[in-house]
């Protein structure tokens, strides 16, 4: 290791210990109450979940949950510590939440506390060596790769290239505020939420008329991630009468896992969450 390495690392290690309190949040059970804007249906989920993870002693799920449940100060990243300690490899939900505030999606671990969560970012690369998250960018990246290899190769003979083409404007209108919405360090976003609102209704109507002229764009026809184009949109509707007409078609095309997400979304809009 080279010395300035070497007095980084120093640094990074006192520093971490001088910034996190000193009591040990694994000998005590602490259930906060809920805070004003946290709905009480998704206080008392949370709350459920952070007694499971007490129960079963989990250290990085304690933390996962105080931080959903808004907890300020340093308790969460106590436990996230304690956690990372105990096993090194929970390193790696720490890069995976890292790499994806990069891309501008922030985790609530990261708003609740962003300094904090960056000591953890530090002390992890720290125990690991300053070359770690490169690593795991590498490998996530490879891994991304791998997963678009995964699918079968696609017949061009079957290609519909004007639904290409329209869906691909449909992702691009879709996404075009959410990065920045999602953005905790922007504090008004209501000008951001009413442009983003008027791009959805836009998405809705082709979207209707797709699905009325053609069908559901199936993966032969144009590919992948295009063919997830019509959920993404459905499921950015904030109208439950829009998602419930649509979802006995979405239930024919997609997996359990993303129909339960669509399911949880129109609970939550139709209990005002």
């Amino acid at each position: 290791m080279k010395l300035s390495e070497f007095i980084i690392s120093i640094f990074i290690v006192t520093a971490f210990f001088i910034f996190f309190s000193c009591h040990s949040s694994n000998d005590e059970i602490y259930i906060p109450d809920r805070v004003e804007s946290l709905s009480e249906s998704r206080y008392n989920k949370f709350h459920t979940l952070l007694l499971e993870a007490y129960e079963q002693n989990d250290n990085y799920s304690i933390g996962f949950q105080l931080c959903n449940l808004q907890v300020k100060g340093s308790r969460p990243y106590d436990h996230f510590l304690i956690a990372i300690k105990e096993d090194i490899s929970h390193c790696e939900s720490i890069f995976s939440v890292q790499n994806l505030a990069d891309k501008g999606f922030y985790k609530t671990q990261y708003k609740t506390d962003t300094l904090r969560f960056k000591m953890l970012f530090d002390f992890c690369l720290n125990e690991l060596g300053f070359d770690a998250y490169t690593k795991y960018e590498t490998k996530t990246k490879n891994r991304e790769k791998d997963f678009k290899n995964s699918f079968p190769k696609l017949d061009s003979t079957k290609l519909d290239q004007n639904l290409i083409f329209a869906l691909k404007e449909i992702r691009l209108r879709d996404q075009k505020y959410r990065a920045k919405m999602a953005d905790f360090r922007i504090i008004n976003k209501q000008e951001l939420f009413e442009f983003q609102s008027q791009l959805d209704s836009i998405n809705l109507i082709s979207v209707d008329s797709i699905i009325n002229n053609t069908g559901y764009p199936r993966y032969e026809n144009v590919g992948y991630p295009l063919d997830k184009t019509v959920f993404m949109v459905l499921h950015h509707q904030g109208n439950v009468a829009v998602r419930k007409k649509y979802f006995n078609m979405l239930n024919k095309h997609f997996s359990l896992e993303e129909i339960d997400l669509f399911n949880t979304r129109t609970n939550q809009i139709e209990n005002n969450e």
